[in-house]
Formats: C-alpha cells, sequence, structure tokens
C-alpha cells in the first residue's frame, strides 16, 4: 500500500504521535512541521491529503496561517485547526469567517475514535490495514506440500447404517 501523508504544523511531539497512531492503520504518516512557511511549501511539493496546524504557534498564528493555506497550497486539501488552549468561543467564531478550516478540535478532549469519525467526514480513510484485507502473497509462493486424500466409500452403506448407535456429546 502507497503511504499517504498527513502534515501536521506543531511542536507537541504527543499530538504528533496521537495522530500518527489513530491515522497509520489506514496507511498515513504523519510528519510534524514547526514552521508554518516550511509545511506550506511542503503542501505544494507533497500534496498531503490532510493539514493540521495548531492555533497555539507562536501568538495564534495558527488562524493566519490556516487563512494562507486555505487560500493557497491547501485549497483542495482539508485543513484542521487544533487547540489545546483556545476555547471553543473562539474556535466558533473563526468558523464562521469566510476563509475558515475543515474542521476544530480540541487536542485536550478529542479520542481516536472522534478523530476518525470527523476526518472520515473529510476524506476517505479506506480499510484499516489490519482489518483483514488480502495478504500481498500470491498462492504460488506458498511452499504447500500436497497429499492426496482418497476416501473408500465401498465400505460405507448410508442404508444400512444404524444412527441411534451415535450418542450425543
Amino acid at each position: 500500500m502507497a503511504e499517504r501523508l498527513a502534515l501536521l504544523v506543531d511542536d507537541d511531539s504527543h499530538f504528533a504521535s496521537f495522530l500518527n497512531a489513530s491515522l497509520s492503520p489506514y496507511g498515513f504518516s504523519v510528519e510534524a512541521i514547526e514552521d508554518g512557511a516550511v509545511a506550506l511549501e511542503q503542501v505544494e511539493a507533497r500534496n498531503p491529503e490532510l493539514l493540521f496546524i495548531a492555533v497555539e504557534l507562536p501568538d495564534k498564528a495558527g488562524y493566519a496561517l490556516c487563512n494562507k493555506a486555505k487560500k493557497g497550497p491547501a485549497r483542495q486539501i482539508p485543513v484542521v485547526l487544533a487547540t489545546s488552549s483556545v476555547p471553543s468561543a473562539d474556535l466558533d467564531k473563526h468558523k464562521k469567517l469566510r476563509v475558515h478550516a475543515d474542521e476544530y478540535m480540541d487536542k485536550r478532549s478529542v479520542t481516536p475514535e472522534e478523530l476518525l469519525a470527523r476526518i472520515g467526514a473529510l476524506i476517505d480513510l479506506g480499510p484499516r490495514a489490519d482489518d483483514g484485507q488480502e495478504l500481498a502473497v500470491d498462492a504460488d509462493d506458498l511452499d504447500v506440500e500436497e497429499v492426496e486424500l482418497s476416501v473408500d466409500d465401498s465400505e460405507l452403506d448410508v442404508e444400512e447404517f444404524d444412527f441411534d448407535d451415535l450418542e450425543e456429546d
């Protein structure tokens, strides 16, 4: 499976680990970048499927970076604004702007299930890599010993078989 990319503009290593653990079963790698300008360059160069931006970048620059991303390189990419300190009322105000994020989440309370539900509403996550997908092995590659089985049905006479002799467990 080709690796999918989610970029995170944040210096929060715990949130980066949380995203990676939640999204890696769907083939994603999460790359954290602290510098917003570098992150926007990476969006153009690498075309990630998701862009997460921390509101708390120095001086709450995450809002401005989101605006710049949605007007430019991330115009067609879902952008998620994440926070660990901004009240939900501030995020609600941002949602009303003409240019805004596609999703908002509070890093303090989001669960893996909630994260996946919200991301799944933005993009097709596809099946989990561990949910019964076919193995990438051809049957010809397996070393299986062939055994011939035969049944001698000359001794079987179903009409004469006494089913009452069978014991139930």
